[in-house]
């Protein structure tokens, strides 16, 4: 058996880009098992760098606008399509007891972190909209979300 990764002695420093970061490579782990007995093994390490200047295209005033626009019934059919976790809806109605609107908001900010930072957000959403039966939101979300793009690659090429 192999004590060693093929590709990387275990003295050799990680593979960094121009920025520092490490981009790809295989570290050598120890790893002790009850029925194998210690090994080492190579496990690949990657870091990504993802570039935080664009803002997220679900924003906070997006969804406040959506929440807005959401009727009692409409926010019941879109919560059960959000396969959130019972919990978190039950947080956002105790944060926000009296209010429909902002109980939404704050279900809505639970499902958009539940997300992956490069998952399509607006069209995901839009799709449970029109599943909930508001497919005009839903095609109102996806131009407001277009026209927010717009603007903001407008702002990043005037600076």
């Amino acid at each position: 058996m192999r004590d060693t990764c093929p590709d990387q002695r275990l003295d050799a420093p990680p593979a960094t880009d121009s920025a520092g970061m490490n981009v790809r490579s295989t570290q050598p782990q120890r790893i002790i098992t009850p029925l194998l007995g210690a090994r080492t093994v190579c496990q690949p390490v990657s870091v990504k760098a993802i570039q935080h200047s664009q803002t997220d295209p679900l924003s906070d005033e997006l969804l406040s606008w959506l929440c807005d626009e959401l009727t009692e019934d409409d926010a019941a059919l879109l919560v059960t399509s959000l396969h959130l976790r019972r919990s978190a809806v039950q947080i956002a109605s105790t944060r926000a007891p009296h209010s429909l609107s902002k109980q939404a908001f704050h279900i809505l900010t639970a499902w958009r972190r539940g997300r992956s930072f490069s998952s399509p957000k607006c069209p995901m959403l839009a799709q449970f909209l029109t599943s909930a039966g508001r497919p005009e939101l839903a095609r109102e979300l996806l131009l407001r979300e277009a026209a927010n793009y717009k603007m903001e690659e407008r702002k990043a090429r005037e600076t």
